[in-house]
């Protein structure tokens, strides 16, 4: 890993730790609806512009690639923004990845896609195992699944010969920074998030049940108490003379 600019790579993941740390701050006192399509959409945006960050300051690979830690805000995206938070940070990642250029331009532009889209599956299959919590394994496991399912963008309009080379020279620096770009956003933004598909400072969601009822209500419902109860709730004194009769009882009994 060293050839390809560990060093460099190490200075790549400082700016995303600093631009995490500021949307942390800048975001720390929001409450994210999770219907809110605006502030989800606003989190997509705001991580693909932390993405296009890192991708200026991206490590030279080997073939005309490009290696940085673009995988954890694109990632983040998805996973906290849903569709919406994804399709935004994908829009403007892919258009800062198409600018760069270079020879590994489609594949970069792919990359971005499969980043976005993986977090937002992974928070569903969340959400569906009510998965609270990823923690530091659980970001880990995210990082290395990122990791994996970008590999087909290292074979786009490149020679089989040449993707499999970036496989073996560029990829394990691709996952060391991804586990380390994740572990330290995801950890982040956890501290401060309840849960997949919501937004950081999520507000507890409300009881769907029946709303409370009023005071009138209840003593209505207290008056009427002796016509409604059934017949086991009949009463006898010890010394078998009836002490209170439900009004149906008494009409049955005459």
């Amino acid at each position: 890993m060293l050839d390809i600019g560990l060093t460099a790579l190490l200075s790549n993941l400082g700016l995303l730790t600093l631009g995490a740390v500021l949307l942390f701050i800048v975001t720390r006192q929001r409450r994210l609806s999770r219907v809110c399509y605006t502030e989800r959409t606003l989190l997509g945006a705001a991580l693909g512009l932390l993405s296009v960050i890192v991708m200026q300051t991206s490590v030279p690979g080997p073939y005309g690639s490009t290696i940085d830690t673009r995988a954890a805000p694109l990632f983040l995206a998805g996973y906290f923004g849903g569709p919406v938070g994804a399709l935004a940070a994908s829009v403007i990642g892919g258009a800062a990845r198409f600018q760069i250029g270079g020879p590994a331009v489609y594949g970069g532009v792919l990359s971005v896609v499969i980043y976005t889209t993986v977090g937002w599956q992974a928070a569903a299959v969340s959400e569906r195992v009510d998965w609270k919590r990823c923690g530091a394994i659980g970001w880990a496991m995210a990082a290395i699944l990122a990791s994996v399912a970008v590999l087909p963008s290292f074979f786009v309009f490149r020679p089989l010969e040449i993707g499999l080379a970036l496989v073996i020279n560029a990829w394990p620096t691709v996952m060391f920074g991804n586990i380390a770009g994740l572990l330290i956003m995801g950890l982040l933004f956890e501290s401060f998030h309840e849960g997949p598909g919501g937004g950081p400072g999520r507000a507890a969601p409300q009881d769907k049940g029946r709303a409370p009822d009023s005071r009138r209500q209840r003593g209505a419902r207290f008056a009427a108490f002796p016509t409604q109860a059934p017949p086991a709730a009949d009463a006898a004194a010890p010394t078998a003379e009836i002490t209170w009769l439900p009004a149906t009882r008494e009409r049955s009994a005459g």
